[in-house]
């Protein structure tokens, strides 16, 4: 199981939206699962790839930043 990053690497070429993926999951399900079991909002990828799209502005807080990281380590984990 792994996650991949779509959004590219450089800072020239990106903004504060990080899309990704999750190996075996749609972005749907993923999308779902957090809302239902976490209350976070997030939205699927509307095209192309499997995946999310998350919004990392810097006025976010790193607790934020933590608990989708943990909710999503939570979901690979029980796959």
């Amino acid at each position: 199981m792994y996650a991949e990053l779509y959004t590219p690497y450089t800072a020239e070429c990106s903004v504060a939206l990080v899309s990704f993926g999750l190996a075996d999951f749609t972005g749907i399900e993923i999308r779902d699962a957090l809302c239902q079991r976490w209350s976070i909002v997030i939205k699927a990828l509307p095209h192309g790839r499997e995946g999310l799209r998350a919004s990392m502005a810097f006025f976010l807080l790193e607790e934020e930043n933590d608990a989708l990281l943990s909710a999503l380590k939570t979901l690979v984990e029980e796959k």
